[in-house]
């Protein structure tokens, strides 16, 4: 597959879909890298997670937040086995105290080892140590300890906006570890460096002069003219007309939150509120949106969100309210056209696991609707990012973090739209100069084409040797078979123990098989010059024969899951069905991915002739329907009165001790004590038989001297010599004749 006349935009795509390479895709602002990062998500057959390191973040990527999914801790992370941290303001897991205290329940372990594919979209907000962390638990949770437990991840930002946040008392303990806070200096990434692809048609800035200071900026190589092209749009008190569009862009929330309220306050016309419909679980945290919208007619406003179906509107654009009651807004935009804004409604979801399908799903905890508007006169550096604007006044005299000059004038289309409130200086234009080492890495790469014709196949032959070597998915059926080491009549799994022993056989019998296959792909892959055809043809060959059987027995096993589901059966049963039947399900999407991936990689075929996405899972939807009945519970025989003392009875008859009795009735030695005593009492057991004179006189002593106690009090008063058994058998025998 050549990617030489490929988009930067394709060859993503292509290393996502063919390689389990990491990636890093990047551009400057207004390049689509939100535009693609939808598309992937979409299109991909990856069992795909998507995260970002802030709520907000996380909200608009559709996704969820690193912290939530990942179970991290709030803190840092240190790449040491040491002890946890935690100086002053400042506290510091560790691979041991994280290990420890990591409390994942088995909804978000079972995601994790389902996942494929992680996109980490806002990746310049994200540092190295949290990402050095998700890496831990990652290799923890699926047991695998190969970078990331081998889900493969696509990095997404632009790493010139937004950085990571560090407090110096943090950065005290980080630097002994990590050259910068950026995630690219994780220790993960240092034997796994992700691909440097770079999106680089910008979109948004189509004016040459602008798009050249730009990077200029960027890539801190500003110069007296380009200083001098960006003063001539500073005017000093500047007030624009009514309705003339402009947003000031400023660097702290009480400017933006002044300005905005200044400007509301001078309109006469009525106040309208509109409150938020808030369902569930909607944490206020990530609010997309004010939860009480306070407009009136004529008030400046900004979309919050992309008009998708219709296109009339963009996250960023704005307009000017121009007619609202108590449940409609019109607003009308610079094209003069009006718009009637309806309420959107953003979910809060998190990932699971379909128990048909095996695939990952999204489900909705709770959601957010409101007006996608937000008052627009101004709006900080920070809430800027990711939008676009006609028309903007920046004021940047305040400047507190590196790149935010960039992130400010980069949201414009062009410079016909810029006003200066205060002359441009280099105060906070200044980039951290580790991420442009970083950027220079790009060349450093090669041939994006060369690299990725042999991560494909790289990728192809990792895939086919884990899909037909099945010594892993033995042992732990072995392992399972093993665990059914209890009496049926304490166990319910044990009652399931031929059914475990015949699907152990049936995997037996196929690993069998798939060893000797295996050695023929070696042979394989082995030769100098790869046999095509010959590979595709046994592959091929391959899938249909193991397809069928994999299957059955994965179909006992899901419906034996749903039949214990019915019945009386233990948490950690049910866990071992599910980890079984996930096993083989993705054994089976690995066979079908593998014979799919053969014939697009060697044939050199596009996307759009590939199979990837068409693994069946409709017979499992199929076994969902069938009805199964709940395990049937034996009738239990009613014991005649008294049987149980005579077994004991003639268990004694023979000759046998009250520990070998108790230990075949499979009873406590405190039960048989028990029925000992009353045996005594009845005058079928005489004491001495049982018990040395010695033992019988001293307990007995006790007991006259103490009446009144109760055995628990007498048991603490013989300093526990004595069993309580021993204590009823003596009482007992108290009131018969006391024979040899």
């Amino acid at each position: 597959m050549n990617l030489i006349k490929s988009s930067p935009a394709e060859i993503a795509e292509n290393f996502i879909r063919y390689t389990s390479k990491n990636i890093f895709l990047t551009g400057k602002a207004g390049t689509g890298k939100t535009t693609l990062l939808k598309k992937i998500i979409s299109s991909t057959y990856k069992k795909t997670i998507v995260a970002a390191p802030t709520g907000i973040a996380a909200l608009n990527a559709g996704g969820v937040t690193l912290h939530s999914q990942f179970q991290l801790p709030l803190g840092g992370f240190l790449p040491t086995f040491g002890n946890l941290i935690a100086d002053g303001n400042v506290k510091f897991e560790t691979k041991a105290t994280l290990g420890r205290h990591l409390r994942m329940n088995n909804h978000k372990r079972k995601t994790l080892c389902e996942a494929e594919l992680l996109i980490i979209d806002e990746v310049s907000m994200l540092r190295a140590d949290i990402l050095d962390a998700i890496d831990f638990v990652l290799q923890k949770v699926r047991r695998n300890n190969t970078a990331f437990g081998g889900v493969q991840v696509l990095f997404i930002g632009d790493l010139l906006q937004l950085p990571p946040v560090v407090k110096k008392e943090e950065w005290q303990f980080l630097r002994e570890f990590y050259y910068s806070p950026f995630f690219f200096a994780a220790k993960v990434l240092e034997q796994n460096p992700p691909v440097y692809i770079e999106l680089n048609k910008i979109y948004r800035q189509q004016d040459k002069t602008f798009t050249d200071v730009l990077n200029s900026i960027r890539y801190n190589e500003i110069q007296e003219e380009d200083v001098e092209i960006l003063n001539r749009y500073y005017i000093p008190n500047f007030k624009p007309k009514a309705h003339e569009g402009f947003v000031t862009l400023t660097t702290h929330n009480r400017f933006a939150d002044s300005i905005n309220q200044n400007e509301l306050n001078q309109l006469r016309s009525v106040s309208y509120n509109y409150h938020a419909l808030i369902e569930n679980d909607f944490p206020e945290n990530i609010f997309p949106c004010d939860k009480t919208l306070v407009l009136k007619e004529g008030a400046q406003v900004m979309f919050t969100k992309n008009d998708y179906q219709g296109g009339r509107y963009f996250n960023g654009k704005t307009g000017v309210v121009k007619s609202l009651d108590n449940d409609a807004i019109i607003v009308e935009t610079d094209t003069h056209k009006n718009i009637e804004v309806e309420r959107f409604t953003w979910t809060n979801i998190r990932y699971s696991v379909d128990e048909n399908t095996r695939e990952i799903k999204e489900e909705v905890l709770g959601t957010f609707s409101q007006f996608p508007l937000r008052l627009a006169w101004a709006i900080t550096i920070h809430k800027s990012q990711g939008l676009t604007f006609d028309k903007a006044i920046i004021d940047v005299k305040n400047v507190f973090a590196a790149g935010q000059t960039y992130v400010a004038l980069s949201r414009l289309r062009s410079l016909d739209g810029l006003v200066l409130s205060t002359p441009f200086s280099t105060r906070g234009i200044a980039n951290d100069q580790t991420v442009i080492s970083f950027e220079e890495t790009k060349n450093e790469q090669g041939d994006l084409s060369e690299n990725f014709q042999q991560s494909s196949l790289h990728h192809l032959q990792t895939l086919s040797m884990d899909c037909y070597n099945l010594s892993g998915m033995l042992r732990e059926w072995n392992n399972h078979l093993l665990s059914y080491n209890k009496l049926e009549n304490l166990s319910e799994k044990q009652k399931h123990l031929e059914w475990a022993q015949t699907q152990y056989e049936s995997i037996k019998t196929i690993a069998e098989t798939s060893a000797k296959f295996l050695n023929q792909l070696k042979q394989i892959f082995a030769q100098r010059t790869l046999d095509k055809p010959y590979l595709i043809e046994r592959l091929n060959a391959a899938q249909n024969y193991f397809n069928q059987p994999l299957k059955k027995v994965c179909a006992e096993v899901f419906l034996h899951k749903r039949k214990m589901q019915l019945g009386k059966t233990t948490k950690t049963y049910a866990e071992e069905l599910d980890d079984l039947d996930s096993m083989l399900m993705n054994q089976l999407r690995l066979m079908h991915q593998c014979e799919s991936l053969a014939s697009t990689v060697l044939n050199n075929q596009t996307q759009k002739d590939d199979n990837l996405d068409k693994f069946d899972t409709s017979w499992r939807t199929a076994l969902a329907q069938i009805t199964v009945e709940a395990p049937q519970k034996p009738e239990k025989k009613k014991k005649e009165k008294g049987e149980t003392y005579r077994t004991t009875l003639a268990l004694y008859k023979e000759g046998k001790l009250i520990e070998e009795i108790a230990q075949e009735r499979n009873l406590g030695i405190t039960t048989i004590e028990g029925h000992f005593a009353r045996l005594i009492e009845q005058g079928e057991i005489k004491i001495l038989k049982v018990m040395s004179y010695e033992r019988w006189s001293e307990i007995k002593h006790s007991i006259e001297e103490n009446q009144g106690l109760s055995n628990k009090e007498l048991h603490t008063q013989l300093q526990e010599k004595f069993s309580y058994g021993e204590i009823k058998m003596v009482i007992a025998s108290l009131s018969t004749d006391l024979e040899m």
